[in-house]
């Protein structure tokens, strides 16, 4: 579904919950990375566009100082008091509830609210949903607090409200491309001088196309933790073998490595090791985007791939099949898992006149490996966060 239909929907669908309509919207989109995963806790670089996939919020003021909140993807309602809510509630709602309460602490949001959500992105896919989930919430509330946040300080904002309240310890690469995206454009982010630099997707004749795992991502059970864990002591010990002067990892250089094979265990000098070569990874693809270097790019994607899978160990079973399938595809320039790992998606470079026939075989094949439907599609890019009052 297209943003003007989703907004339309879950507008009308409030209207119908809740006998009014809302006095906000917002939307904000999902993300895929080209190139940089795990390297932005580790001040490195990464290379993400918005896409056309986007989560969607309806807000208004609610005098009785409750909130209602509904999620149209689960069919899910639920009633409670701001700071009170049920035991049990799931993690979207959970979430509204932290979210209503550090605003009213924060920027003065008076009362409660009631709110309808909805999603065309698939929630675990690692195409940045609850990314897209916490920025739509936050720039409806926002307009409905009397004190403001600026906007530079909206993604380190929203990143804590997601570490708090989803339990993930992420960095803040989603919520920087979902408040500064421009569509037609990806863009470089370096986590460490938090500079940011549009680049041109100059893709001649190619198609990004998306492919879910359908292993959903849950980052707070899953691996992704530990890695960054793993990243945290790296770090103390390479500052015990290099210099105190290191403030992440990114500040190793490839020529460094062989110097912490002795003070650091292979966990986490797989670790260095990925965030070194991915951040050199995504200058090489940001260079064949500006240059229209299809080749290249896919052979970046490939390489990040294997890193994904050999030093993060992040991969799976059916992302390594999905990947390694693509790659023999004709047309296919390149692939890999998007996002933190551990489930969700891959997306694959592919020449614009193969798409039909390579959408087809990888269906095809998925299903006979894994007896399941493969849900595949193109993305291209969107634009960033929009909020708007509603008058009806």
């Amino acid at each position: 579904m297209s943003l003007p239909p989703l907004v339309s929907a879950t507008r009308q669908f409030f209207k119908d919950t809740y006998g009014v309509p809302p006095v906000i919207m917002g939307q904000a989109p999902g993300r895929l990375n080209i190139c940089g995963e795990h390297t932005d806790y580790n001040g490195g670089l990464a290379l993400p566009m918005a896409i056309d996939r986007h989560a969607v919020v309806a807000v208004k003021p609610a005098d009785s100082g409750r909130i209602r909140a509904y999620a149209m993807a689960f069919d899910e309602q639920f009633e409670w008091l701001p700071g009170h809510a049920p035991e049990g509630l799931p993690p979207w709602a959970n979430y509204i509830d932290g979210a209503v309460l550090q605003f009213r602490d924060d920027f003065g949001l008076p009362g409660g609210i009631d709110i309808v959500v909805n999603s065309d992105l698939s929630i675990g896919s690692g195409l940045g949903s609850s990314a897209a989930f916490g920025v739509s919430i936050a720039l409806a509330l926002q307009i409905l607090s009397p004190r403001k946040i600026k906007l530079a300080e909206l993604p380190t904002y929203c990143q804590q409200m997601e570490n708090s309240y989803m339990m993930v310890e992420t960095g803040v690469l989603d919520q920087t491309i979902a408040l500064f995206a421009r569509k037609n454009y990806a863009l470089r982010i370096d986590f460490t001088s938090g500079t940011r630099a549009l680049e041109p997707l100059r893709c001649k004749n190619c198609q990004f196309i998306v492919m879910e795992s359908t292993e959903p991502r849950q980052l707070a059970t899953s691996g992704y933790n530990e890695r960054v864990a793993w990243c945290q002591s790296a770090l103390i010990k390479s500052r015990k073998l290099l210099g105190d002067q290191l403030k992440n990892l990114s500040d190793i250089s490839r020529g460094q490595l062989p110097q912490l094979k002795a003070g650091l265990n292979p966990h986490e000098l797989s670790m260095v090791r990925h965030v070194v070569t991915e951040n050199e990874r995504v200058d090489i693809c940001a260079r064949a985007l500006v240059k229209g270097d299809m080749v290249t790019l896919g052979s970046a994607l490939n390489a990040a791939h294997a890193s994904m899978r050999d030093d993060l160990e992040a991969s799976t079973e059916r992302l390594d099949y999905l990947v390694e399938t693509a790659q023999s595809q004709v047309g296919c320039l390149g692939a890999r898992l998007v996002g933190g790992g551990f489930g969700g998606s891959c997306f694959a470079l592919l020449e614009r006149d193969r798409v039909e026939s390579f959408i087809s075989a990888m269906s095809d094949s998925y299903k006979k490996k894994f007896a399941t439907e493969l849900p595949i599609y193109p993305v291209t890019s969107d634009d960033a966060a929009s909020v708007w009052r509603v008058y009806d």
